[in-house]
């Protein structure tokens, strides 16, 4: 075989070998990829309807790039199976677009519920958020003296799975409340997801001007009751749940889809001590 020859049949030969490795590469249009979107929104357990905002990360936060978001998003019960196409709510708010879908069933305790996003590239992303159970809540008394401890046992909180609760005391000064996270009492019993916490009058007025701040007195608060108020917030699978939570409508957040439920109750303080 001439020099010439073989150069042509090797050159067919390479020429037949990419063709076929050409023909074996297949794309999937539909495969799982890095997020592109950010899925955020509380999945609030009192109220109906509830929203879930979609934001293209990769689009600059003016009206111009906003304005469009071509993705569908499916909603699904995993109890009931039950699935849902969301529609799309667009609102100009702070002078961008926010898009916003509509959850039009109320939300339920203690389910999972599979969010799945797909845009027209085929470029897919899902999570699934989990529900809190329903917190009960008891009080160890409706009434305390100034310097009487009073305690709050909340029910069915797994802070182990990444559920949060967020508990806080009120006194009104001024006929404003002020508010505090911090307690005087706080314990946790994993093995029966128990969760107790407890404060006096006197010692929230410590937590919230504390020395060397001139303390304010029992006697001095503007309503004769303490406002307890906690928030019990579930999880996304697989996700880190233990930084600050930004609901707000301008905030981008990665995957932040939680449910979220809140309850207060009073603690009345005793005549005597206003009475004087």
């Amino acid at each position: 075989m001439s020099c010439k020859i073989k150069i042509i049949f090797w050159l067919y030969t390479i020429g037949m070998i990419m063709f076929f490795i050409s023909c074996d590469i297949t794309v999937d249009p539909i495969s799982e990829s890095e997020p592109l979107y950010s899925i955020s929104g509380p999945l609030d357990l009192q109220t109906s309807p509830n929203y879930i905002r979609v934001h293209d990360i990769t689009a600059l936060l003016n009206p111009e790039e906003t304005r469009e978001l071509d993705v569908q998003l499916i909603f699904t019960n995993l109890s009931t199976m039950e699935s849902v196409q969301l529609q799309d709510s667009i609102i100009l708010f702070d002078n961008i677009y926010t898009h916003n879908f509509v959850i039009e069933k109320p939300i339920e305790f203690d389910t999972r519920y599979k969010i799945e996003i797909e845009d027209r590239f085929g470029l897919r992303d899902s999570l699934i958020s989990v529900t809190t159970k329903q917190t009960t809540l008891s009080k160890s008394t409706d009434t305390v003296s100034c310097s009487q401890m009073f305690l709050i046992e909340l029910s069915d909180i797994d802070f182990e799975a990444g559920e949060r609760l967020d508990a806080e005391v009120a006194v009104q000064v001024s006929n404003t409340w002020h508010w505090t996270r911090r307690t005087d009492f706080y314990d946790y019993n994993d093995a029966e997801n128990l969760l107790t916490v407890g404060w006096s009058p006197n010692s929230i007025s410590r937590l919230l001007w504390p020395p060397p701040a001139p303390g304010i007195q029992c006697g001095e608060f503007s309503a004769q009751q303490v406002r307890f108020r906690f928030t019990h917030i579930g999880y996304v699978e697989g996700e880190d749940n233990s930084n600050e939570i930004d609901f707000s409508p301008t905030s981008v957040q990665q995957r932040n889809v939680l449910s979220r439920y809140v309850e207060e109750v009073m603690i009345h303080i005793e005549d005597d001590v206003f009475n004087e």
